[in-house]
């Protein structure tokens, strides 16, 4: 981003969490926390648990050198918390709204990073084609791509409206893992012009689950920066990193390719929780 794009950069997460995840067995720092080690300009996080959202704003107050006070969006009621320089933003609301709302009211001159990491079936396609409007943005999607093939199937019918809402109405009824993944990169993206890649994310213990990291841009060369992430240092520096915290708090377990399922809700079978589920 630094070399291609000038003007300010902001960080935006759609699904922000507590700022630390422990789905491993072991405390690591979740996509806020990282993210605020970046220079960035600006980061809107959003998080509609309402609980989740208080320990972000603690974690983000007590881990960071920004100090967070609480205040409400204005005219709306909505809670949020803002560092005392105005670069970070806390929403607690759904990102659907809260995204597009900021795509559509924000000035244009920003550079967006926009990360999408949903716990369940939750992000509208109309919120990807808002921000595909929008463009100056890389977007990276955490495909829940197990839980799609599985709501998508003739046995889930009673859940194709909720997938139909994050695909669209022709997605691949009864598709395979592939089929959904390449439908999302060519009839979402594709169609808005945008390129994409994607990198298949499943445990080498289990087939039970399964995620494709889809990232999308306009820039050739940040596919190019990001495919060669993809195809070389991604599962090694994950790996590394989960061994490195673990021996920090000393948990004692040897192996790290479990998986976190969230309970269904309303029939829908909701995926899978953790990022990093992987084999050392």
């Amino acid at each position: 981003m630094k070399a291609n794009w000038d003007g300010p950069k902001w960080y935006i997460d759609t699904h922000s969490g507590t700022g630390f995840t422990q789905e491993l067995g072991v405390k690591i720092p979740g996509s806020a926390l990282r993210a605020l080690k970046h220079d960035f300009d600006k980061f809107y996080f959003y998080e509609k648990d309402v609980g989740h959202f208080e320990t972000l704003v603690e974690t983000i107050d007590q881990e960071t050198e920004r100090s967070m006070s609480h205040g409400e969006i204005p005219d709306e009621e909505i809670p949020m918390a803002y560092s005392e320089d105005g670069s970070v933003k806390v929403m607690n609301m759904d990102c659907n709204s809260g995204v597009t709302y900021l795509a559509e009211h924000a000035g244009y001159n920003s550079h967006w990073f926009t990360f999408v990491d949903p716990e369940r079936l939750t992000v509208e396609r109309e919120l990807i084609e808002r921000l595909c409007r929008r463009g100056k943005m890389d977007i990276l999607f955490n495909f829940q791509t197990s839980a799609f093939e599985r709501n998508g199937s003739d046995a889930a019918d009673h859940a194709h409206a909720k997938v139909a809402s994050n695909l669209g109405e022709g997605f691949p009824v009864n598709g395979s893992a592939e089929d959904y993944v390449s439908y999302y990169q060519d009839d979402v993206f594709g169609k808005m012009g945008w390129k994409s890649v994607s990198r298949r994310m499943e445990s080498e213990r289990s087939n039970e689950w399964r995620y494709d990291l889809i990232f999308a841009s306009k820039k050739a060369v940040a596919l190019k920066i990001i495919d060669d992430i993809y195809t070389s240092d991604l599962k090694n520096d994950v790996a590394r990193e989960v061994r490195e915290w673990r021996a920090k708090t000393d948990t004692g377990q040897t192996g790290f390719g479990s998986f976190v399922s969230i309970p269904a809700v309303d029939g829908e079978d909701n995926g899978q929780a953790s990022l990093f589920d992987f084999e050392g």
